[in-house]
């Protein structure tokens, strides 16, 4: 896989499952941050211009300075040759992307992956800077009725926002994919409904693997589609949500349920009064307010999980808190383990040790006080 290719939807909507797949059956990295890219491309300007090796430089540390690439680093060993980040493969040329590319190039080479790719935050202007730099690069989008996202996103997050807002929300993410999709190439994005992920998991991977560029399907990766498993929960806001509830997000959003193929309640939905949305609006923000008026009230140490429930489980990824006191030596041992590539409690494949970095530097500092 020459390009590299993001995975963008709304929260909920399968985008996480659709990535595991990809990862699974083509050995591609998504350790690639998309938002630690759009944040360093919107402080280019601080750097001047590449050509200069002193830029260059401070680019560079800037990159490595970000947590997803020490987390990269410390967890897994990986380093970064600079002297191949220099090379320039057009002469009197260098670009934030050619070096983006250089270091993708460098971390796919050392884990040994076919390719890599990333999620992508559903926003336009985020998936624009993408586009700029990296022109050839391929989009996947991946919808999902908006109504088993509500479902989904309160049985799972004990979600507060109202059925209103859930609606709105859902409504403007597919929005703002619609209108960079008009931006580019036909050819350049593919829909994919996680209901037909679901329903029909190898056609529906197939057609994914075509638009990503992979020629050769061989048998051992289809049948591995079909021993993959994940509960059909297609449907569930029939009985998950009240009548007035449906009204309510199809009230919102029905123009873009219809657009991808998903039924309605009714089949023209009531609008919404002025009234009705004015309400809506303002409960939404005095339960924000009132949110943020609890929590600024509670002690810091609660605010920071200090404070949790017995049982609970605030640990991170290597299954200890940060708030918990530990002695150097404790410390010390801790990221030893994390550094022999046998974290305590290790995470599933795929989900970053995002705080290691954080644990180094109590180490370098209790080494300090020592």
């Amino acid at each position: 896989m020459a390009s590299p290719f993001f995975v963008t939807g709304a929260s909920g909507s399968g985008v996480s499952l659709l990535c595991s797949i990809v990862r699974r059956l083509l050995n591609v990295s998504f350790d690639a941050d998309v938002d630690a890219i759009v944040r360093v491309h919107r402080r280019l300007a601080r750097f001047g211009d590449l050509r200069d090796l002193a830029n260059l430089g401070r680019l560079i540390d800037q990159l490595i300075a970000e947590r997803s690439f020490q987390t990269l680093i410390v967890r897994d060993g990986f380093v970064i040759h600079r002297e191949r980040l220099v090379q320039q493969p057009v002469a009197g040329t260098m670009s934030y992307s050619i070096v983006l590319r250089a270091i993708f190039e460098q971390l796919r080479e050392y884990q040994g992956t076919s390719g890599w790719g990333a999620r992508a935050n559903a926003n336009d202007g985020e998936l624009s800077i993408l586009r700029h730099l990296f022109p050839e690069a391929r989009f996947v989008h991946v919808v999902r009725d908006g109504r088993d996202v509500a479902v989904w996103l309160r049985d799972r997050r004990a979600e507060r926002r109202s059925t209103y807002r859930l609606a709105v929300d859902w409504r403007r993410t597919l929005l703002r994919v619609e209108h960079f999709s008009s931006q580019i190439p036909p050819g350049a994005i593919h829909i994919v409904r996680y209901e037909d992920l679901l329903a029909q998991p190898r056609q529906t991977t197939e057609r994914v693997m075509r638009f990503l560029g992979v020629d050769r399907w061989s048998e051992p990766i289809a049948a591995g589609i079909v021993r993959w498993g994940h509960p059909d929960t297609s449907g569930n806001w029939r009985t998950a949500l009240s009548t007035a509830d449906c009204r309510i997000f199809e009230a919102v959003a029905s123009a873009q349920l219809e657009s991808n193929g998903y039924p309605l309640l009714e089949r023209v939905p009531r609008p919404l009064s002025l009234g009705q949305r004015l309400y809506w609006e303002t409960n939404d923000l005095l339960k924000n307010l009132l949110r943020r008026s609890k929590s600024s009230d509670r002690p810091h140490a609660e605010r920071a999980g200090r404070q949790d429930a017995p049982g609970k489980n605030t640990g991170n990824e290597y299954g200890w808190s940060d708030a918990q006191e530990v002695s150097p030596d404790e410390l010390s041992r801790r990221i030893d383990s994390v550094a022999a590539g046998a974290p305590r409690n290790a995470p599933p494949e795929g989900r970053s040790h995002r705080n290691t970095p954080r644990a180094a530097s109590l180490l370098r500092d209790s080494r300090i006080r020592r």
